[in-house]
């Protein structure tokens, strides 16, 4: 898990979100879900603008490192664009864990440029 030296992983996917029956979501429908009931630790909350999230501090096993580690699971959520993103933190010092929320704090979202001239969606 992490490379020689390093005591610290950050990993980061984003994608759209729906719902099944096609009906737009809303933060607290997804938040109200995360963390899984099985899992127990610190929880975070986050609000900034159209973001919404939540987060789980807790030490975790792992299959690659000897010793247990601590995890930040989090989540993400844009209704409003219908984009959700999954955030893992890996330390390996508690104490590593206001930088390891900060950083997810720090997550934001970027729409897309707009394309124009040739190739661009025509509407």
């Amino acid at each position: 898990m992490f490379d020689p030296g390093e005591r610290r992983e950050v990993s980061l996917s984003s994608m759209i979100y729906r719902r099944h029956d096609g009906a737009p979501f809303t933060a607290k429908e997804v938040l109200d879900t995360f963390p899984p009931h099985e899992m127990s630790g610190l929880r975070y909350e986050h609000e900034k603008g159209q973001l919404a999230g939540a987060a789980l501090w807790m030490l975790g096993e792992s299959d690659d490192e000897p010793e247990p580690c601590w995890v930040l699971m989090a989540i993400m959520v844009c209704p409003e664009a219908g984009r959700l993103a999954r955030c893992t933190i890996v330390c390996k010092e508690e104490s590593d864990r206001d930088w390891a929320v900060d950083t997810w704090r720090s997550i934001t979202r970027t729409p897309p440029p707009v394309q124009t001239g040739p190739g661009a969606a025509m509407g």
